[in-house]
């Protein structure tokens, strides 16, 4: 009796092996980009100014007393999305059964997915509200488009490898 064996889902697909390894690993570093990267500056009264990255807003939550915020925003805008960059290399590149486990953990990230672009504005929008003093001048950085690009790729790779399990 002939062993059944178990193949990744980019060795069943080599047209879109290096498609989809590509963007996803393109998703990855713009994340990485994204949380380390500044994504505002606040000029107040044209003589003080302060760049604000994801990661360096979340630890000035931290010692300003925040800590549920920081960790609500840490969850959100980071952990979740490393699991998800995780599970979906996982899922295209690990060896898998035809099976409904799959399917069904790709459903959840897909499900997920639909609710990543919230994490930007979220994590935007906290930062500002905590930060901001009286008056202030907002400029927008290269670290909130890396990031929303980050999660317009990893939903794009997220339906494209859903499309593919189903066929």
């Amino acid at each position: 009796m002939k062993k059944a064996t178990k193949q990744s889902l980019a060795s069943r697909f080599p047209k879109e092996r290096k498609r989809y390894n590509f963007l996803l690993l393109s998703a990855f570093i713009l994340f990485v980009v994204g949380i380390f990267a500044p994504i505002l500056t606040f000029k107040k009264f044209l003589i003080f100014s302060n760049k604000i990255s994801i990661i360096s807003g979340l630890f000035q939550l931290l010692s300003e007393g925040y800590p549920i915020l920081f960790a609500l925003i840490f969850i959100f805008s980071i952990v979740f999305p490393l699991v998800k960059f995780v599970l979906l290399f996982r899922l295209w590149n690990g060896r898998v059964r035809n099976g409904y486990g799959y399917e069904k953990l790709l459903r959840w990230i897909a499900q997920y997915g639909k609710w990543s672009m919230l994490d930007v504005f979220v994590a935007a929008l906290l930062i500002i509200t905590i930060r901001l003093g009286a008056v202030a001048q907002v400029e927008v950085h290269v670290g909130l488009y890396a990031f929303a690009a980050s999660v317009i790729l990893t939903m794009l790779a997220t339906s494209k490898i859903l499309s593919i399990m189903r066929s």
